[in-house]
Protein backbone atom coordinates (compact mmCIF):
# COMPACT_ATOMS: atom_id res chain seq x y z
CA UNK A 1 0.00 0.00 0.00
CA UNK A 2 3.05 2.52 0.95
CA UNK A 3 4.96 1.22 -2.87
CA UNK A 4 1.48 2.44 -4.63
CA UNK A 5 1.02 6.01 -2.61
CA UNK A 6 4.56 6.61 -3.06
CA UNK A 7 4.65 5.53 -6.24
CA UNK A 8 0.89 7.95 -7.29
CA UNK A 9 2.90 10.70 -5.63
CA UNK A 10 6.04 10.48 -7.78
CA UNK A 11 3.49 9.86 -10.96
CA UNK A 12 1.89 13.76 -9.93
CA UNK A 13 5.05 15.57 -8.94
CA UNK A 14 6.28 14.22 -12.62
CA UNK A 15 3.10 15.40 -14.41
CA UNK A 16 3.21 18.56 -12.10
CA UNK A 17 6.45 19.38 -13.99
CA UNK A 18 5.61 19.87 -17.74
CA UNK A 19 6.91 21.74 -20.13
CA UNK A 20 3.66 24.20 -20.77
CA UNK A 21 5.53 26.94 -18.51
CA UNK A 22 3.28 26.52 -15.30
CA UNK A 23 5.84 25.03 -13.03
CA UNK A 24 7.72 28.30 -13.08
CA UNK A 25 7.78 30.11 -9.64
CA UNK A 26 6.03 33.11 -9.32
CA UNK A 27 9.05 34.57 -6.28
CA UNK A 28 12.25 33.83 -6.49
CA UNK A 29 14.11 34.46 -3.24
CA UNK A 30 17.68 33.88 -2.63
CA UNK A 31 21.23 35.17 -2.70
CA UNK A 32 22.46 37.04 -6.03
CA UNK A 33 25.65 34.74 -7.47
CA UNK A 34 26.48 36.63 -10.59
CA UNK A 35 25.54 39.99 -12.73
CA UNK A 36 25.45 39.47 -16.34
CA UNK A 37 26.42 43.13 -17.96
CA UNK A 38 25.91 43.95 -22.03
CA UNK A 39 26.96 47.16 -23.18
CA UNK A 40 27.49 48.60 -19.27
CA UNK A 41 23.53 47.65 -18.20
CA UNK A 42 22.76 45.08 -16.24
CA UNK A 43 21.09 42.23 -18.78
CA UNK A 44 20.70 39.57 -15.83
CA UNK A 45 21.52 38.54 -12.23
CA UNK A 46 21.29 34.67 -11.09
CA UNK A 47 19.42 33.74 -7.54
CA UNK A 48 20.67 31.01 -6.19
CA UNK A 49 17.46 29.84 -3.45
CA UNK A 50 17.28 28.24 -0.42
CA UNK A 51 17.41 24.63 -1.87
CA UNK A 52 20.59 25.49 -3.75
CA UNK A 53 18.74 25.83 -7.06
CA UNK A 54 19.81 28.71 -9.24
CA UNK A 55 17.62 30.64 -11.62
CA UNK A 56 18.56 33.18 -13.75
CA UNK A 57 16.43 36.48 -14.00
CA UNK A 58 16.73 39.10 -16.73
CA UNK A 59 15.61 43.00 -16.39
CA UNK A 60 13.30 44.45 -18.30
CA UNK A 61 14.25 47.68 -19.27
CA UNK A 62 10.55 48.77 -19.59
CA UNK A 63 10.24 48.46 -15.95
CA UNK A 64 10.97 50.81 -13.22
CA UNK A 65 12.69 48.90 -9.90
CA UNK A 66 12.44 51.76 -8.12
CA UNK A 67 16.78 51.56 -7.39
CA UNK A 68 19.66 51.89 -9.36
CA UNK A 69 20.15 48.31 -10.60
CA UNK A 70 24.19 48.67 -9.53
CA UNK A 71 23.23 48.22 -6.00
CA UNK A 72 23.00 44.54 -6.87
CA UNK A 73 26.71 44.30 -6.69
CA UNK A 74 26.46 44.69 -3.44
CA UNK A 75 23.44 42.24 -2.78
CA UNK A 76 26.48 40.16 -4.52
CA UNK A 77 29.46 41.32 -2.81
CA UNK A 78 27.76 40.72 0.86
CA UNK A 79 25.20 37.75 0.24
CA UNK A 80 22.20 40.25 1.31
CA UNK A 81 19.16 38.36 -0.51
CA UNK A 82 16.64 39.42 -2.56
CA UNK A 83 13.29 38.72 -3.41
CA UNK A 84 11.89 39.22 -7.18
CA UNK A 85 8.78 38.39 -8.62
CA UNK A 86 9.25 36.82 -11.76
CA UNK A 87 7.11 35.69 -15.14
CA UNK A 88 8.14 33.67 -18.21
CA UNK A 89 8.74 35.72 -21.62
CA UNK A 90 9.96 33.81 -24.76
CA UNK A 91 11.50 31.08 -22.56
CA UNK A 92 13.45 33.76 -20.13
CA UNK A 93 12.43 34.62 -16.12
CA UNK A 94 11.88 38.12 -16.44
CA UNK A 95 12.06 39.97 -12.90
CA UNK A 96 9.00 42.31 -12.64
CA UNK A 97 9.98 43.63 -8.93
CA UNK A 98 13.48 43.46 -7.11
CA UNK A 99 12.87 43.72 -3.09
CA UNK A 100 15.45 43.65 -0.06
CA UNK A 101 14.85 40.82 2.58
Amino acid sequence: MRRAAALAAALATLAACGSDGSDVPETVAGTIVSLEYEGGLLRSFTVRDGGGETHELFVDGDVSYGFDLDHLRQHRADGAPVRCDVERRNGELIALTIEDM
